[in-house]
C-alpha cells in the first residue's frame, strides 16, 4: 500500500451538526442575558447630576442595582430590603464567582432617593465582598451645579 492511497482514504471531515448546536446555544445565551441587562435600564430612575459622570468601562460581569425615589431597592425588577439584598447578592456571587473577582455592581440611585437606601446598598455590597461598585450619574446641562 502506498502513501498516496492512505492519504486519499483519510480525508479529515469537520462535523457541522455539533458546531451548529453550540452556535445556537451561544446565541440563545447572549440574547437572554442581553435582554435582562436592558430591562434594568428601563426602570424609571432620575439619576443625580455630577460633573464627572463618566463611569469606568465595564470589564467582566456586570450587575445593575436600582434604588427608586421611594427608597425601594430592585435587582432584575424584584424588590429587596437589606436582608434579601444580601441573600440575593450572595446567591449571585455563588453562581458566578467572576462577579467577585472581575465584575462590578452598577448602582443606579434616583437623585430623590433617601440617602440611607444608597448607604445600605453600598454596605451590603461591601459585606458580600464585591470590590467594584460604580455609581451612575448624569452630567448637568450647565457647567455649574445648581443646589
Amino acid at each position: 500500500m502506498s502513501f498516496a492511497e492512505l492519504r486519499e482514504r483519510r480525508r479529515p471531515a469537520v462535523p457541522l451538526a455539533p458546531m451548529l448546536d453550540i452556535m445556537f446555544l451561544l446565541l440563545i445565551f447572549f440574547v437572554a442575558t442581553g435582554s435582562m441587562r436592558e430591562s434594568e435600564r428601563i426602570v424609571e430612575v432620575q439619576l443625580p447630576r455630577a460633573q464627572m459622570s463618566d463611569p469606568p468601562p465595564v470589564r467582566g460581569t456586570k450587575l445593575d442595582i436600582n434604588v427608586l425615589a421611594d427608597g425601594t431597592i430592585k435587582i432584575y425588577n424584584k424588590e429587596h430590603d437589606a436582608r434579601s439584598l444580601r441573600a440575593e447578592l450572595e446567591r449571585l456571587t455563588a453562581e458566578d464567582d467572576a462577579l467577585l473577582r472581575i465584575g462590578q455592581v452598577v448602582l443606579r440611585g434616583d437623585g430623590r432617593a433617601p440617602y440611607q437606601s444608597i448607604v445600605t446598598v453600598r454596605d451590603v455590597v461591601n459585606m458580600v465582598g464585591i470590590e467594584r461598585l460604580v455609581e451612575v450619574t448624569v452630567k448637568p446641562a450647565s457647567a455649574v451645579l445648581e443646589p
